[in-house]
């Protein structure tokens, strides 16, 4: 299954890094929603991904930033959600390290997502 595939990666990430690192941040389409979905039917597969991620979210201690405002949109508008958003994980503070997630619109009219930014946490301290 390829998101559990991906999740192995992202653990992997952790397990390598977390050691050597104050915070590590990950960011992407996880084609999967933490956040309410608009336009699907309550038994539709997605619902199932959605608590897949939860549940690896939750398993690794990651915060999740994420715009409030859907990230992708059906052609006809008819389903939305938020696909796109950041993981992190400070390892000293236990503290979100991002904050301002929004979403704007590509500039490039191919693009079937909105383009997602965060701001880095002010007064996060440098690794030694």
């Amino acid at each position: 299954m390829k998101q559990e595939a991906q999740w192995r990666f992202i653990r992997a990430v952790l397990d390598r890094w977390q050691s050597q690192t104050d915070h590590v941040i990950l960011g992407g389409d996880f084609n999967s929603s933490l956040r309410p979905r608009s336009g699907y039917l309550p038994n539709s597969a997605v619902h199932a991904a959605d608590a897949r991620t939860l549940r690896f979210v939750e398993q690794l201690s990651l915060c999740m930033s994420a715009p409030s405002s859907a990230t992708w949109s059906s052609y006809e508008g008819a389903k939305e959600s938020i696909l796109d958003f950041f993981l992190s994980k400070s390892i000293q503070s236990g503290g979100p390290c991002l904050h301002s997630t929004l979403a704007s619109d590509s500039p490039d009219p191919r693009h079937d997502h909105r383009v997602v930014s965060a701001a880095v946490a002010h007064g996060i301290p440098p690794s030694s």
